[in-house]
């Protein structure tokens, strides 16, 4: 779907069956040719697809810019999708408006399941929601649910009652540069890194940012989570170069297995909180 713009639109509706809105599989293509994607969304808006099986794609399953509003519910995305730098599951580059993930699988990334990158606009919000977010690769995964915003960007997001269970570096990682915005919501997941091969420092949730003069401004609410698997911290918010705003709060959560030493973090903390510019973080 390409440059159709605000009048344009895909609705992929399915029988309310698994696989009934359709299987995409196989495409193949040269890294950054446009090509090797299940489906490809450019310059569009109200993309809602449901009941769809997209998987074993050679660059992305699903490669969005600058697309206004998205849906994907009850759907699988799986297999094996990308082979080299930055591909993978589900990837966008300045996804605005509103977004849903919802009683869906994301797996199989060759870097990261989910990546939204924004460089301006305003996502408001992406929410992912009775979702299971699964393997990356063994050797070249990255984090495996992935949100950067930067400029003055507006990048909110909720999870709720979702599993994150096997990322290289980061289940869950909210990286905000410049004088971007986000307001995180973290409820009732469960993240719980199986991974293979977590890279040192990694395999937790990672809440932070800040660059040489930001301002970025990061509010967040971690309630009710599990947490486990990590080497390094299971959940950290960290607040970086610059002058920027964090706050929130963290209550309710589970960190490791009761009678399991070093379950939550085997090589750092249950939770940590830094604060290294000139900012706060509260």
């Amino acid at each position: 779907l390409d440059g159709t713009g605000a009048a344009g639109g895909l609705t992929v509706s399915g029988s309310g069956v698994p696989g009934s809105g359709g299987e995409i599989t196989g495409h193949t293509g040269a890294d950054g040719s446009g090509a090797g994607i299940g489906i490809s969304l450019n310059a569009t808006s109200d993309v809602s697809l449901a009941f769809m099986d997209i998987h074993d794609h050679g660059n992305f399953a699903i490669r969005g810019v600058d697309v206004d509003g998205f849906t994907l519910a009850a759907s699988t995305v799986g297999g094996v999708n990308g082979d080299a730098a930055l591909e993978g599951g589900v990837s966008f580059s300045n996804l605005t408006g509103a977004a849903v993930i919802s009683g869906s699988t994301v797996s199989g990334g060759h870097v990261a399941n989910l990546r939204v990158v924004n460089a301006s606009g305003v996502l408001d919000r992406i929410s992912l929601s009775s979702s299971t977010f699964g393997s990356v690769s063994t050797t070249d995964g990255g984090d495996a649910v992935y949100f950067e915003a930067s400029g003055a960007a507006v990048l909110n997001v909720t999870a709720q009652n979702s599993t994150f269970n096997s990322a290289r570096l980061d289940l869950f990682q909210v990286e905000l540069r410049d004088d971007a915005t986000s307001d995180v919501v973290l409820q009732g997941n469960s993240f719980h890194n199986t991974h293979p091969a977590i890279v040192g420092g990694g395999g937790g949730v990672v809440l932070g940012g800040g660059n040489a003069g930001s301002t970025a401004t990061l509010t967040f609410d971690v309630d009710g989570n599990s947490f486990r698997g990590a080497l390094g911290s299971a959940l950290a918010v960290a607040e970086g170069l610059g002058t920027n705003a964090f706050s929130g709060t963290i209550a309710n959560n589970l960190i490791g297995q009761a009678g399991v030493p070093n379950s939550g973090s085997a090589q750092g903390s249950g939770i940590s909180i830094t604060s290294v510019g000139g900012g706060s973080n509260v």
